[in-house]
């Protein structure tokens, strides 16, 4: 889709790709997906959004993207899901959002990212999690929110990173997590986790931050 152009779902509508499919976005596309609305990619699929693209996601919906799928949103895109929505990626995926970003889940939202995935956030992109929403990072996964970004969960989120998982976040980054057990990772105090400073915390060690341990 070039040019601007629009896809738009509405009323528990689906869309599924199969077997090495691409979708790309340019030049201010818009897709948006209301009231149940499902999106499942699999098997090595590439989803491209670029030049100030949205995706909408309102109302449960779910969004599945399975071994060796990418989505890649660059200049200004917007994701955006509300209302007990899903977003999962497996084996090995990769999720690029640059320059401006911005990824609002809402409501009890869950995020999995299993088997060496990698998220990457740049220049300005925040990520706002609320109300019991889920972070799932397994097995070498990384996780890079650069020049202040903006991060936080709230209402007894998880964020959970194991097996030599790294987070890194740079220069002015914030990342609030209320709600929950606060008694090992209070993130709300600024004063105790500065994140942009990276000689307080080396996140890639183990000893110092097991990101494996929920307790």
């Amino acid at each position: 889709m070039t040019g601007a152009s629009q896809m738009n779902m509405t009323g528990g509508s689906q869309m599924n790709m199969s077997g090495g499919s691409q979708m790309n976005l340019t030049g201010g596309s818009q897709i948006n997906m209301t009231g149940g609305s499902q999106m499942n990619t699999t098997g090595g699929r590439q989803m491209n959004m670029s030049g100030g693209s949205q995706m909408n996601m309102t109302g449960g919906c779910q969004m599945n993207m399975s071994r060796g799928s990418q989505m890649n949103m660059t200049g200004g895109s917007q994701m955006n899901m509300s209302e007990g929505s899903q977003m999962n990626m497996f084996r090995g995926n990769q999720m690029k959002m640059s320059r401006g970003i911005q990824m609002n889940m809402t409501g009890g939202s869950q995020m999995n990212m299993t088997g060496g995935s990698r998220m990457s956030m740049s220049q300005g992109s925040q990520m706002n999690m609320t109300w019991g929403s889920q972070i799932n990072m397994s097995r070498e996964s990384q996780m890079n929110m650069t020049e202040g970004s903006q991060m936080n969960m709230s209402g007894g989120s998880q964020m959970n990173m194991t097996g030599g998982s790294q987070m890194n976040m740079s220069r002015g980054s914030q990342m609030n997590m209320t709600g929950g057990k606060s008694n090992e990772h209070d993130w709300s105090k600024l004063n105790e986790h500065v994140l942009g400073k990276s000689n307080e915390h080396v996140l890639g060690k183990s000893n110092e931050h097991d990101w494996g341990k929920s307790t």
